[in-house]
């Protein structure tokens, strides 16, 4: 069974956005992307955030990514050693917990 970093049932959540997004060059440790969700709310909202093979990515430079949500927008850090000019493709589901 798989589970959330709150140990609650991924079956307990409804998907309400899908996408991808293309993380830039922020810094030599951070690459940055990010998307409007174009929600009313995201109040109890959290992201399936996942990296996306694409050839020639930062994808092996990559350490972790993590994400923010917030005033309607996500925003995905991807860290690693970067170089200006360095992308990672990620995609990302914005879930609900199902009352």
């Amino acid at each position: 069974m798989l589970v959330d970093r709150f140990g609650n049932s991924v079956q307990d959540y409804e998907i309400v956005k899908a996408g991808r997004v293309t993380c830039k060059y922020y810094s030599a440790q951070w690459l940055r992307g990010s998307v409007s969700l174009g929600l009313d709310t995201t109040s109890g909202c959290c992201a399936i955030v996942s990296m996306v093979y694409v050839d020639e990515t930062a994808i092996n430079q990559t350490e972790y990514i993590t994400y923010e949500i917030s005033n309607g927008s996500l925003v995905i850090w991807a860290k690693g050693n970067y170089v200006s000019g360095h992308l990672l493709d990620v995609s990302y589901q914005i879930v609900k917990a199902i009352d």
